[in-house]
């Protein structure tokens, strides 16, 4: 502006230099420099007018009463102009610019009638020009008025600041076209009509290809950017148009208003913040409306149809985006009588209005083809669609997410028919207390066609009907249902007739019968049900039909979790409800309704209700199958109650069939139920408090049970929701499940579960057997030192090579050192002979009291690392024992060459063992001597292995009547009194051959009868048989009671043993050095408290209060003491070894020194 004021004073102060204008003769008229017309100048004939760089000044219109053609560069600028007839150029024919470049400034005033810069009473055309209107009044066409058509070819149109009352940059009485051209508008106003960009009093307007219409910062009264008023249409090939901040102040049309209005497939259209703040259609208002392009719609808003308005049709076909549109009415986005989908793509968000159709409202919506999204949208009612009389769907895709009201919180409609086609509905609120229907509300009723698909998830509605509310519904396509809740009923769908208070938003239809399409689809599903009745059922209230794939999932409600319904809910094929539940007392976690009739198969599971009542109907429930699964009973509430088969499993509190009337033919409940059957109820209940049933699913029909019913749980079980905990150290045996057997070995059996799927384990690995006695032997053999464990047999042959060494090396070496001290036992300096005799005796004791803390639950508690580092300081220990320990399973040795695993084998094979070695030392020594060293050695292991077969034990309470068990599986055939026969003719052996040779000591030189007397003196000769006595009666007592059966009485038979032995050596001191009688004092002693302190660790095992710390101190104190003095006496011994074998070699050379001399 401020560029044409300098220019205006310039052209003031060099009026010098001004000329007249000189007319047009001989048709043409050349300018060059400024010209005045100072007066209202006629041109009678027909002109070109050729300009190079003319400035034309103009007080009055320079006026051309035939045809002008503008070539060439102009300028005109109007000064003063206050009249109706001042304006800048005034034709009465036609106009043209070619290749021209003009500019008007200043033209016109709000008195003149028209065309401030340029009237034109025929046509105007621009070609290859570039012209510009600026500040530019009239009362019609501010800049440019015309009675003809107006085109515009490969040019360029700017408008800025133009003004008038209707029409301020253009009016154009004819049509308007625009091809390869750009025309802008900014700052234009339409005072009191329309158009402030352009206005069309007669005719169309187009714009074809190459077309690019600007419209900045417009208002008027109606259609701010583009008004055509007549029949005409504005029609867009092709090209783009812009419009920005424009306004309609008072009617429709922020950005435009037409009759029709048709977008082309090319054509692109932008409209950003636009409004009509007082009527319709914020964007565009038409009655006819095609967008088949790419338009989009930005911060919009107006009183009715933010975006759109279309009074008859509006078409959608092309890429169409409308985001944060509002209306302070209806529509949010769109309002139209009829909208219609037939293909592209449509996305809507942040729209929102202040009564009803969030997004759209219209009477009638049909989808052909194409996608529909709309996001974010609100509206009090029908938060994103409201169809006051049909919803149809033939194809495409409609998405709906993020949409709230207070009520009918996604589509309200009067009639949905969806015949094909997908809408796919998510995170939509109804808030209203009275609301119905979450993402639908269908005031009369709906039809899913056979290709139709309904999704629909997290939905919500403060009243009924979480995600739907009808009064009618059909369904032959699919349906999904996920996460929907109610306040009040149908957390899934809602169908009863409805009574709204807030009368305000009614839908207002005027269909009272579905159309001609609905009627005959609703009609040929009904005649599938009732064989061709009269389609009247279609007029039938609260009747839900689903004949397609149905599935609900994690719908919620007051009543009827999934699906609530005052009339019949009528199910023809696979349907499924999943974790639905509700909130009420029985109040039909899936189904509420007045009667249920299905022809497929049912799918319950996961559904709850307080109390019950998954099912609820008061009249009639008709189910050919279905499958209940972790539901809450009853799990059917009806009056007449017929099934042909019925499966139930999971729940916590059974199954319950509640009806006056039952036929049902077959009833499968889950493995833990017993049945009952009475007058009101079919049911498969849980046992009492401290019964259970595991051994089968009972069946029911009619009133038949077939089935196991509830025995007593065994003693110390603990109840699961699905079965039974037995706790560790108890077993259960399928033959009487209702008694608790307790296993000898503790740490064999871990506790095992009985549930409805099946039986764990009782047993651990390698055990077997009632109470875990019997071992596995294809894997495992009993342990030596306690035949109630079991021990792995090794598989590689290289392993099981190994194994037989070292039995074999233990023995022989023990034998062997046994036999050295009796053969040298005649001289003096062999006292290691003593120390190892005191050694074997304190390992007896030992060996008893690392197995019962081995077995203790204490010591199965540390870590495999600490384990193996206790076993691996107990191996001198299991050495040195020539009584029992070998440290694996002779059993399995014997398996190992092909020899069946029985106590008795292995102890013939020990036998064997003994004899071979006896008759070797027989024949290298003597046979007094041979016995000595194999009565020392072996008797004990005897007498431990005849005491194994003396082993009694009980599975339950004596008080009880648990029986007496002795003996084993594969040692059966022998009997305790022969077994006891044998240990006390052992015992008697063992003693009487000893005591024998000692009073035949004079008569029968013998190494082995030295060795029974030397260490001792003459008052206690038979000490020995004392020392071999207490020996076989240690081994027997671990014997008869195993460290796993019976710890408590083993420890305190051993301490009786222990505390005999030690008073009487202390009474006597039997032995000829001080030294050695100290060593077995100590020896005793510490026995004596290890047994003591091992009965204290037992003792304090099974107490309620244990500390695992104070275990754990105890386990490493009687481990000290087991491993601790045995490694010193064997360090003693191999010290007295030495140094007695370095006396035999320094004997031997002074004796052969001596000889030589």
């Amino acid at each position: 502006m401020l560029a044409f004021c300098a220019l205006f004073a310039l052209s003031s102060a060099a009026r010098v230099n001004e000329h007249a204008f000189p007319g047009c003769k001989g048709g043409s008229v050349h300018l060059r420099g400024e010209y005045k017309v100072a007066s209202q100048l006629l041109v009678e004939e027909h002109c070109i007018v050729h300009g190079e760089d003319a400035v034309i000044l103009l007080e009055k219109s320079l006026h051309f009463l035939g045809n002008v053609s503008f070539l060439g560069r102009f300028r005109f600028i109007g000064v003063g102009h206050r009249e109706g007839q001042d304006r800048c150029v005034d034709v009465e024919g036609h106009a043209f610019f070619e290749d021209a470049e003009a500019k008007f400034v200043h033209c016109g005033s709000l008195a003149t009638e028209d065309g401030g810069g340029l009237y034109v009473e025929r046509s105007l055309g621009f070609r290859r020009s570039n012209v510009s209107f600026q500040h530019c009044q009239a009362e019609v066409g501010g800049a440019l008025a015309l009675g003809g058509n107006l085109s515009v070819d490969d040019s360029q149109l700017q408008f800025h600041h133009c003004r008038a009352s209707e029409g301020a940059g253009v009016y154009v009485y004819g049509s308007m076209s625009v091809l390869q051209s750009a025309v802008s508008f900014e700052h234009c106003e339409a005072t009191e009509g329309g158009g402030a960009g352009i206005m069309n009093r007669n005719g169309s307007i187009f714009a074809g290809p190459g077309a690019h219409l600007s419209f900045r910062s417009c208002s008027a009264h109606i259609g701010a950017g583009i008004y055509v008023f007549s029949r005409g249409q504005l029609f867009q090939s092709a090209g783009t148009m812009t419009f920005t901040d424009c306004t309609a102040r008072r009617a429709e049309g922020g950005a435009i208003f037409a009759r029709e209005i048709v977008q082309g497939p090319d054509a692109r259209m932008d409209l950003l913040r636009c409004s009509a703040p007082h009527a319709a259609g914020g964007g565009i208002h038409g009655i006819l409306v095609l967008l088949a392009g790419v338009a989009t719609f930005e911060q919009m808003s107006a009183t009715y149809g933010g975006a759109i308005r279309v009074e008859k049709s509006l078409i959608l076909k092309g890429n169409i985006s409308i985001r944060s549109a509002t209306a302070a009415a209806t529509g949010g986005a769109i309002l139209s009588r009829k909208v219609f989908l037939k293909g592209g793509e449509i996305r809507m968000r942040h729209t929102s209005a202040l009564e009803q159709g969030g997004a759209i409202s219209a009477n009638f919506l049909n989808l052909y083809e194409g996608e529909m999204h709309l996001q974010d949208t609100y509206s009090p009612h029908s938060g994103a669609i409201a169809c006051h009389n049909r919803m149809r769907q033939l194809g495409g895709r409609l998405s709906i997410s993020n949409a709230s009201a207070e009520y009918a919180g996604g589509i309200a409609t009067a009639w949905m028919l969806l015949e094909a086609g997908q809408i796919h509905i998510s995170d939509v609120v109804s808030r209203g207390v009275y609301s119905l229907g979450g993402a639908f509300t269908i005031e009369k009723g709906a039809v899913l066609g056979e290709h139709a698909e309904l999704i629909i998830e997290n939905a919500f509605s403060g009243g009924g009907g979480g995600a739907i509310a009808a009064r009618l519904f059909i369904c032959r396509g699919n349906l999904t249902v996920r996460n929907a809740e109610a306040f009040g009923a149908g957390g899934g769908v809602y169908v009863k007739e409805m009574f709204r208070r807030d009368r305000k938003f009614h839908l207002q239809s005027t269909e009272t019968a579905p159309s001609a399409t609905t009627a005959r689809l609703a009609t040929d599903l009904i005649s599938k049900w009732r064989n061709g009745t009269r389609t009247a059922t279609l007029l039938t209230p609260n009747l839900l039909l689903l004949w397609g794939k149905t599935s609900f999932q994690s719908c919620r409600a007051q009543w009827g979790g999934a699906i609530f319904s005052a009339g019949d809910v009528r199910l023809a094929t696979a349907a499924s409800f999943v974790d639905c539940t509700t909130r009420d007392v029985r109040s039909g976690a899936a189904i509420h309704a007045r009667r249920l009739e299905s022809s497929v198969d049912l799918l319950v599971a996961n559904c709850t209700s307080p109390e019950g009542g998954v099912i609820i109907t008061t009249f009639a429930v008709d189910l050919p199958s279905a499958d209940f699964v972790n539901t809450t009973a009853p799990q059917v509430v009806s009056y007449n109650f017929t099934a042909e088969k019925l499966r139930f499993t999971g729940g916590s509190n059974g199954v319950m069939l509640m009806a006056h009337h039952r036929q049902l033919g077959e009833v499968s409940c889950d493995n833990g139920l017993e049945g009952h059957v009475d007058d009101f109820k079919t049911e498969c209940r849980p046992c009492r408090m401290g019964y259970f049933q595991l051994r089968g699913a009972p069946h029911i029909t009619n009133t038949t049970v077939f089935g196991h019913e509830c025995v007593k749980a065994p003693k110390g079980s603990m109840h699961l929701p699905n079965g039974l905990r037995i706790r560790p150290g108890y077993m259960v045996d399928q033959s009487n499940v209702s008694v608790s057997l307790h296993c000898p070995n503790q740490m064999a059996c871990p506790g095992g579960n009985i549930t409805s799927s099946g039986w764990t384990p009782m047993c651990r690995e390698g055990y077997a057997g009632l109470g875990c006695t019997e071992c596995n032997y294809s894997t495992h053999g009993r342990a030596v030192n306690d035949p109630f464990d079991c021990t792995f047999c090794a598989e590689q042959r290289s392993v099981q090579l190994l194994q037989w060494a070292r039995f074999v090396l233990q023995h022989s070496v023990l034998f062997a050192v046994s036999a050295s001290g009796v053969i040298f036992s005649g001289q003096e300096s062999y006292k290691s002979t003593i120390l190892t005799n005191q050694l074997m005796s304190y390992v007896t004791v030992s060996v008893p009291v690392i197995c019962t803390v081995s077995n203790s639950q204490s010591f199965h508690m540390l870590t495999d690392g600490v384990q193996a580092v206790v076993e691996a300081l107990s191996l001198p220990v299991d050495i040195a024992n020539s009584g029992s320990g070998e440290g694996q399973s002779v059993q399995c040795l014997l398996g190992y060459v092909g020899i069946s695993k029985t106590l008795y084998n292995a102890d013939i094979l020990v036998l064997v063992l003994a004899i071979c070695l006896l008759l070797c030392l027989a024949r290298s020594v003597d046979f007094c001597s041979a016995i000595v060293v194999t009565a020392n050695c072996y008797l004990p292991r005897l007498c431990f292995a005849f005491g194994r077969h003396l082993v009694c034990y009980r599975l339950e309470m004596e008080k009880k009547g648990g029986a007496l068990h002795c003996g084993f599986g594969e040692d059966a055939s022998v009997s305790r009194p022969v077994a006891l026969a044998l240990a006390v003719t052992a015992f008697t052996l063992g003693c009487g051959s000893w005591m024998t040779l000692i009073h035949l000591r004079r008569l029968i030189p013998s190494p082995g009868i030295s060795y029974l007397i030397s260490p001792y003196t003459e008052e206690c000769t038979m000490w020995e048989v004392s020392v071999l006595a207490r020996k076989m009666l240690i081994m027997f007592t671990t014997a008869v009671y195993p460290s796993t059966l019976n710890p408590a009485m083993q420890m305190e038979w051993i301490s009786v043993i222990l505390l005999t032995a030690l008073i009487a050596t202390l009474r006597k001191a039997p032995y000829v050095s001080k030294d050695w009688n100290l060593t077995e004092e100590i020896l005793l002693a510490l026995s004596l408290l290890m047994v003591i302190t091992t009965s204290c660790f037992h003792a304090n095992e099974t107490y309620w209060a244990r500390d695992d710390r104070t275990q754990n101190v105890t386990m490493l104190g009687i481990l000290t003491l087991a491993v601790g003095p045995a490694m010193v006496m064997s360090l003693r011994i191999t010290v007295e070894l030495i140094r007695e074998v370095l006396e035999m070699f320094s004997e031997n050379a002074e004796t052969e020194g001596e000889k030589g001399q």
